[in-house]
């Protein structure tokens, strides 16, 4: 495999089989699972780091993985997860599955 560096604006795109070991590596086949850590989750949905804690000790947020002693959360369960709290209305929660 070739040892391939992506910046943003080089204009080199990634194919299957290349490697990127840049922190900024673009979603390909081989990396398509994005995480990110609490504080960029915290930053995301604009609350407290404690309150993205304690939604994980209640079981009420985003689906999460520990690895070690760090929690990282993949993209796609937050995106499920923000999904899920979507409403038309106060007292009318948007159909799963539903358009955005």
């Amino acid at each position: 495999m070739q040892d391939v560096r992506y910046q943003s604006g080089s204009g080199g795109n990634l194919v299957a089989g290349d490697r990127c070991d840049a922190p900024t590596c673009p979603p390909t086949a081989e990396h398509d699972v994005i995480h990110m850590d609490s504080v960029q989750l915290s930053r995301r949905l604009n609350i407290s780091i404690k309150s993205l804690s304690r939604m994980r000790q209640k079981g009420t947020g985003p689906r999460f993985l520990r690895i070690g002693a760090k929690v990282v959360y993949r993209l796609s369960d937050v995106l499920a997860y923000e999904q899920s709290r979507l409403y038309d209305a106060v007292d009318m929660p948007v159909a799963q599955g539903g358009e955005v």
